[in-house]
């Protein structure tokens, strides 16, 4: 029989003046530590949120892949993107999924950077 197909878990990364990030972990059956992470953008502000960029970094025991985002703009008032990410943790079960976050973007003609960590993944990936 088939493996039951994984259920993504949602991990809520950040939410601050009308920007929400948020990433759906899912992961892939019969691969101990590897994981596919769809970042979702949010924007519920009333100015654009513009030139979008998100960088990760995990630690040297983790592989990291990431796709391009679907939209450097998000929209005033409902305006979205996602973002895929692939990561495959070695020491999946001795340590846990952690990453760090540069999120970079304009609003209202003004720079902002924003540096995070998401150490708040399902227990066992």
């Amino acid at each position: 029989a088939a493996p039951p197909a994984a259920t993504a878990a949602t991990v809520p990364v950040f939410n601050q003046e009308g920007l929400s990030i948020s990433f759906a972990v899912t992961p892939l059956p019969g691969q101990p530590g590897a994981v596919d992470i769809t970042a979702t953008y949010s924007n519920a502000g009333l100015d654009d949120v513009a030139d979008f960029n998100l960088q990760a970094a995990v630690p040297k025991y983790m592989q990291l892949r990431l796709e391009p985002a679907s939209s450097t703009l998000l929209a005033a008032l409902g305006g979205a993107a996602s973002q895929k990410l692939h990561v495959v943790n070695t020491l999946v079960g001795q340590k846990p999924l952690v990453m760090r976050l540069r999120v970079n973007y304009s609003k209202g003609g003004q720079p902002v950077a924003q540096q995070l960590e998401v150490n708040n993944f399902p227990v066992g990936l």
